[in-house]
């Protein structure tokens, strides 16, 4: 009879034991009663986000995501916490994980991040991260967001040459140009890639081609200027369209009006502004270099019509034509370069005098060897340092072909040399544009070259070439005929979201 019972009597007693609490089991008496508290802290852990041992798990705090209102493939991600914290968003593709983190290690309470780094037509997904001083790491609950389309089609390029493994990493920051003297007002991030990944087009805003657009103070804020339309003001904005500062007004529209702002309008390091605007005599213009501090007040100005002398006759009027002006403080010096008479200047700043002046006719001594020992035109040019100076060689109608170059100039003997020039990898590359140009030494020493004009002479692209003259980066502008875009220059800068 027992042996017939047994069976039932087992699967009682093992249905007993499986509903006694945890800490019942093994040992009992008191020592029961130590697991059993454990226990239920652990399930507690579990359940309940304390912060305090859990900090990983996600929905620490709540998040918010907005679209960012000037740029429809990038959005604004806010949040608070209770404690001092850092601000990063983690995002990806959807499907694909979080593969970019963009934020700040500044510790506040109110955090909100401008997360760029996405492209047109893709659905995203994104946590907010924040950690304490005390490295405790708080998550948001996941997001998603779909970027938007590209709001016109000629932000779009084509990158036909990347070797990654020897350009310059980071993203290239430029304005954009239809071809006319009075197109939008137009400013653009691209990756490495060529995919947009900010952008700034205002509704109803002109602006000529030579606009500045550079990335300052930690890549915080955007300063635009100077080609603003006639009455409007040169700008500091942040990533989301907030203006920050204002310029002076802008007087004229185009280069034939006096006091136009052209060219030159960039924040210096020590937190002032340069600027250079046409100072006109009769039908014939020159220029103002002004420094001023964010006050407006005018710190430092130069002449042309002062210090230069006089000209003869001048073709349309344009006589100087400064594009690039550049300081060094610490010697009390200036640089400037004219466009209009081929000359590059070395200015004392305490009296504005012409220490020596860079061209055909000027102070320095040729290359003998060099078959084209001149710049004809020039923009964007940059100090090396030891004596050496970059430039964007636009050239002339007789010799048909830009280039980048760097010379050497020896103040001791007054000899120029060529150590380094660019005019494309064989004579089917070469490119040609008598405005517009800007290169630029990047940081692993490779050069970015912006050339072309869009409609006039050569199709507009930027090329990024190695000091041995091989070419690393290619990325093509739009290039239909009907409208062709131009870029003034282009400044290679940080990727501001980084792979996890």
């Amino acid at each position: 009879m027992f042996d017939k019972l047994f069976p039932f009597f087992l699967v009682a007693v093992l249905a007993v034991l499986a509903l006694a609490p945890a800490g019942c089991a093994g040992n009992g008496g008191s020592g029961g009663d130590d697991d059993t508290a454990d226990d239920d802290a652990a399930v507690d852990d579990d359940t309940v986000d304390d912060d305090a041992d859990d900090d990983t798990t996600p929905g620490d705090f709540v998040a918010t995501l907005v679209t960012n209102p000037i740029c429809e493939i990038s959005c604004v991600v806010s949040w608070t916490t209770d404690q001092p914290a850092s601000s990063w968003v983690e995002f990806g593709v959807v499907g694909q994980g979080y593969s970019y983190q963009i934020g700040s290690d500044d510790l506040t309470t109110a955090h909100q991040v401008i997360v760029i780094g996405m492209h047109a037509d893709q659905w995203y997904q994104l946590q907010a991260v924040s950690r304490t001083g005390k490295s405790a790491e708080l998550r948001s609950q996941e997001m998603t967001f779909q970027a938007g389309s590209l709001p016109v089609e000629w932000l779009s390029t084509h990158v036909d040459v990347y070797n990654a493994t020897k350009a310059q990493d980071g993203w290239t920051i430029t304005n954009l140009n239809t071809g006319t003297m009075d197109g939008p007002l137009a400013a653009a991030i691209f990756d490495m890639n060529g995919e947009p990944v900010w952008y700034y087009i205002p509704s109803g805003e002109t602006a000529r081609v030579d606009m500045e657009v550079h990335l300052v103070e930690n890549e915080k804020y955007v300063v635009i200027g100077p080609a603003v339309a006639k009455y409007k003001h040169p700008f500091k904005m942040d990533l989301q369209g907030n203006i920050v500062w204002e310029g002076p007004v802008q007087l004229g529209g185009g280069f034939s009006e006096n006091g136009t702002m052209h060219h030159v309008f960039h924040e210096l390091d020590n937190g002032d502004y340069v600027l250079t605007k046409i100072d006109q005599h009769g039908t014939t213009q020159g220029d103002w270099v002004q420094e001023i501090d964010p006050a407006l007040n005018i710190l430092w100005s130069w002449d042309t019509w002062q210090h230069l002398p006089a000209p003869g006759p001048v073709p349309a009027g344009d006589w100087t034509h400064v594009n690039t002006v550049f300081f060094d403080f610490d010697n009390g010096f200036a640089y400037i370069n004219c466009w209009g008479i081929s000359t590059f200047f070395k200015i004392a700043m305490d009296t504005g005098n012409v220490i020596w002046a860079f061209g055909d006719g000027g102070d320095f001594a040729p290359d003998p060897n060099a078959e084209y020992p001149w710049v004809g035109g020039g923009h964007g040019v940059d100090s090396l340092g030891n004596g050496n100076f970059l430039f964007y060689d636009n050239g002339g109608i007789m010799r048909g072909f830009s280039r980048a170059i760097i010379y050497h100039l020896n103040e001791d003997t007054m000899q120029s040399t060529i150590v380094w020039e660019y005019q494309g990898q064989d004579e089917t590359d070469q490119w040609f544009n008598l405005s517009l140009g800007d290169a630029d030494q990047l940081e692993n020493g490779n050069i970015l070259i912006t050339a072309g004009n869009g409609v006039q002479q050569s199709p507009s692209r930027f090329i990024e070439v190695t000091p041995a003259g091989e070419k690393v980066w290619q990325c093509w502008l739009y290039t239909q005929p009907e409208t062709a875009i131009s870029s003034f220059q282009a400044d290679r800068i940080p990727a501001l979201a980084t792979p996890l």
